[in-house]
């Protein structure tokens, strides 16, 4: 018996789950070792895997944050809700995250849309891979890359585990994530289970932090190779809003970091949607899903997917100190708004059949992307006692239609030469905008892939993308009511001609070396500013629009190899320069710039993993970040670059228990991975995790 990554057991995992077609622009992240008997071949996928659970470990962003051309952009490495991630250089509305093929954007409301990786835990996950780029024609929508996040499938052996994780950066237990996970098939009907419980101390001022996720999935085998599966994802969060906190200013608190700009509450400005003490956010989100798969034989499936989302938000803030003559004290209630955040609902049908030297991919979506009321309960201006804005339930009813169409081949041409073709075709339909749209694109994509040798291939991939406008960018569409310059522009989806090239070589079950190069040319590309008014340029407005065009170009080199038996090295590095032009607002170049905000110039990392023993295993890592630049309160300004430091030693202290110390940012380096809120210094914790 022996322990190997997961990828060498990729055959028993296909039993059950269709196996799509890979391309050299995939990395996957197998989160778990499994234990089979018998030989196994070295090269079999070994240099891909990575068993990374340890340290503070959180949700899906934390295992992607060393990856050179990942960015993120958190306020805080505990709690941030914010959109936390971008894959070379593009954010949210251009990336695509999924679980079980289930897309965990959200919808949004008043112009939220996110990815709150706050909501996507790692319970009972077996495997995250990485899709750099939009050459696949599957994903709609996608610029930057596809994020798809499996649940573990489960067999007639039993499997369960618990990690249960502890630390801070004051006090030993200024944070703790404790999660669970259980599967197992009972003769043709199984059940995956995840669980976890989150919760953190303020870091900044009132920013403590909560999360409870439950994740029960259930499988039901069918006679003729068919499967049925049905889940349900549940998760809980609530986080204080922070406060703004400043020397020589009233309230100023010296046991937190300085924050000159508090958090708000998306939809409005006033007094009562500046947090004080006590306010929060709570977020619910449930999420349906089901599937039906069919194997034909061993070359063809077919797969039915539905699903639907329900996501609410509750903002409420208190008042900070008694006011308008003792009418409202201090701790009242003065803005209370429940918001139905995401009401989407999609369906897709895909379909993969290996003919000959072909494999075939196709198939077709359509998602409703829609939020629901908006409920303002409670609304008060502290200094006068009147409603801020009126009390009652709207409902937008708006609404966002898209379908997608898609084919691909796969050619294997011979031993040498593989070709990948493809298109898709979108549709898309706005209802109930101040700005509606209907549109549609077709767009292809081509690839060829060239194994120079059995350890070496080279591939590259000329494609088109077609990105339609999202709900933030519908609802902050400004059309020069506030902006001359934006006057009568319309808001346009964005067209991407781009091309991706990857190198990668294998030393035979030793390690690899991958190199990568991409350039994206964006036509109408979409920009949400805080901008000028015309009528008085002393007060803005939060506008989104489109400009001209932008290009993203990229490099990166990374890799890993053993150098002994017992020593594992890795290193990455990346370089990125992005250019904008034709931006209409742009009056003064001296306080604008032509690049797009928060992409690092530079970007590095390098590590070792010592086995010391059989039982004990150290490793260390350094990371860097070059400078980004971030256009900010109408002018530009750079963040600093900087330097991390982390290590950790793990020990199995019995059979499939292990108990791991671990420190981050050693040197207790000052750095913001956001503008305005300096990140978390040294801070150190112990984690242990079992498994059977």
């Amino acid at each position: 018996m022996r322990k190997i990554p997961f990828a060498a057991a990729i055959c028993l995992f296909l039993i059950n789950t269709p196996a799509m077609s890979e391309t050299m622009m995939q990395d996957t992240i197998y989160l778990e070792e499994v234990t089979v008997s018998g030989s196994v071949d070295e090269d079999l996928k070994s240099s891909e895997a990575k068993v990374v659970e340890k340290k503070r470990s959180n949700n899906i962003a934390d295992f992607l944050a060393k990856d050179p051309e990942i960015n993120l952009t958190r306020k805080s490495a505990v709690g941030d809700g914010a959109n936390t991630l971008t894959i070379r250089g593009q954010g949210s509305e251009r990336i695509q995250v999924n679980i079980d093929g289930v897309n965990m954007n959200s919808t949004g409301n008043i112009g939220a849309g996110y990815i709150d990786f706050n909501m996507l835990p790692l319970d009972n996950i077996d495997r995250i891979e990485v899709i750099k780029g939009g050459s696949s024609v599957e994903y709609g929508n996608v610029i930057g890359g596809v994020i798809n996040a499996y649940t573990a499938h489960p067999t007639s052996k039993p499997k369960a585990n618990i990690y249960a994780t502890m630390g801070g950066w004051d006090e030993a237990d200024d944070f703790y994530n404790i999660r669970g996970s259980y599967s197992q098939m009972f003769g043709n009907f199984g059940v995956s289970l995840g669980m976890s419980r989150q919760e953190a101390d303020e870091y900044f001022k009132n920013s403590d932090y909560k999360v409870t996720h439950i994740a029960p999935k259930f499988f039901l085998r069918l006679p003729w190779k068919a499967e049925l599966t049905a889940g349900i994802d549940y998760t809980k969060s609530r986080r204080g809003m922070i406060i703004a906190n400043v020397p020589g200013t009233a309230g100023y608190d010296s046991d937190f970091p300085t924050v000159e700009t508090s958090d708000g509450f998306a939809g409005g400005g006033g007094p009562d949607m500046t947090p004080n003490e006590g306010s929060y956010q709570e977020k619910e989100r449930v999420m349906y899903n089901t599937a039906y798969t069919q194997h034909i034989n061993d070359n063809a499936f077919f797969e039915l997917s539905a699903y639907k989302v329900y996501e609410d938000r509750t903002d409420k803030n208190f008042a900070a100190k008694d006011s308008n003559n003792g009418l409202v004290k201090e701790g009242d209630t003065i803005y209370e708004r429940e918001l139905e955040m995401d009401r989407s609902y999609g369906f897709k049908g895909k379909s993969e059949v290996k003919i000959s030297d072909h494999t075939i991919l196709f198939g077709a979506e359509r998602k409703n992307l829609q939020g629901g009321e908006t409920d303002i309960k409670v609304s008060v201006n502290p200094n006068n006692g009147n409603n801020q804005r009126p009390l009652g339930s709207t409902d937008s009813r708006q609404k966002i239609i898209t379908n997608g169409f898609f084919l691909a081949d796969s050619w294997k041409l011979n031993d040498m030469f593989t070709v990948d073709l493809g298109m898709r075709y979108d549709t898309y339909k706005t209802e109930n905008f101040t700005y509606d749209h209907d549109d549609s694109k077709l767009t292809p994509r081509a690839g060829l892939t060239y194994t120079i040798t059995p350890q070496d291939k080279a591939a590259v991939y000329v494609y088109q993308s077609y990105r339609t406008p999202t709900m933030p960018d519908t609802v902050h569409y400004s059309n020069g009511e506030d902006v001359a310059e934006l006057r009568d522009r319309g808001i346009k989806p964005e067209e991407v001609n781009a091309i991706d090239f990857v190198y990668r070589h294998d030393f035979r079950g030793k390690g690899f070396i991958k190199f990568s190069a991409w350039y994206y040319d964006i036509d109408n590309y979409s920009l949400r500013r805080t901008v000028p008014t015309t009528a008085d340029p002393s007060t803005t407005v939060n506008a989104q629009y489109n400009i001209d065009n932008a290009e993203f170009i990229g490099i990166s080199l990374g890799g890993e190899y053993k150098v002994f038996k017992n020593l594992t090295v890795n290193a990455g590095v990346s370089y990125q320069k992005s250019e904008k032009s034709g931006d209409p607002t742009d009056k003064d170049f001296s306080s604008s710039s032509d690049e797009v905000d928060n992409i690092p110039e530079y970007k590095g990392n390098a590590g070792f993993v010592w086995k010391i023993t059989d039982k004990l295993t150290f490793d260390m890592g350094l990371n860097y970040i070059g400078e980004r630049p971030k256009y900010e309160d109408g002018k530009q300004k750079t963040l600093s670059s900087y330097t991390l430091a982390d290590a950790s030693i793990a020990y199995e202290v019995a059979k499939n228990t292990i108990l791991e110390v671990y420190a981050d940012n050693i040197f207790d380096k000052k750095y913001e991975e956001t503008s305005g809120y300096e990140a978390m210094g040294f801070n150190a914790g112990a984690s242990v995790r079992w498994a059977y």
